[in-house]
């Protein structure tokens, strides 16, 4: 995970994750060719009324 700057609070930065190694690591039986996979971030927000934050969701196919 990649976050704002490391001197204070901004809206700056991104998530990233490695799904690639995810799959080939083999950890997660359901990450096999053909899969559908949804994911999405969640976070924690202080500024925001619900103090957690989503990212957009994503979807794709996990490809041989």
């Amino acid at each position: 995970m990649k976050c704002g700057s490391s001197g204070g609070s901004d809206c700056g930065g991104g998530f990233s994750f490695d799904m690639n190694a995810r799959i080939q690591s083999g950890l997660d039986p359901a990450l096999v060719a053909g899969s559908d996979v949804f994911t999405q971030y969640w976070s924690r927000d202080p500024a925001s009324a619900s103090t957690t934050s989503l990212s957009n969701a994503l979807h794709f196919l996990v490809n041989p």
